[in-house]
């Protein structure tokens, strides 16, 4: 009864060749991808950086990559709520690029704005903005 239920289920729900639902398989050159391959291109292979959920796993080869607000301002971060809300200072002052949308909704602008000065824009198109870190301006607190 249970494999009955197990096969049914999976044919009515899940993403299977064999199943009801069809399997998904992302563009890799829609819009948001299109855009961003000319501003990374600008990100030096060995810098630390923080972008946008869209662009993580195009720079997920990297030793050192976080999605933006982190390590500026810890979110998900595990079952262990504790630090949710901080600031991860050391890999803060490491980050070297922030690569955001240039549509921002109000806390992504509010998490931009707490960090702004310490960042230089250095590239943009009509999706994305690509900042470099000022390494003479310390980040705001």
């Amino acid at each position: 009864m249970l494999a009955v239920a197990s096969l049914l289920t999976a044919y009515l729900w899940a993403p299977l060749p064999w199943g009801r639902t069809a399997l998904y398989y992302g563009d890799r050159d829609n819009i948001y991808a299109t855009n961003a391959r000319e501003l990374l291109a600008e990100i030096p292979e060995n810098a630390v950086v923080s972008a946008n959920y869209r662009l993580t796993p195009q720079l997920a080869e990297r030793e050192l990559i976080y999605q933006f607000p982190v390590p500026f301002r810890v979110l998900l971060y595990g079952s262990d709520v504790s630090q949710e809300g901080t600031r991860l200072d050391e890999r803060a002052e490491a980050v070297e690029y922030v690569m955001l949308p240039v549509d921002r909704d109000p806390q992504l602008v509010a998490d931009w704005a707490s960090i702004e000065d310490a960042f230089v824009e250095v590239a943009r198109n009509n999706i994305w903005v690509l900042y470099e870190r000022d390494p003479d301006v310390p980040l705001p607190d």
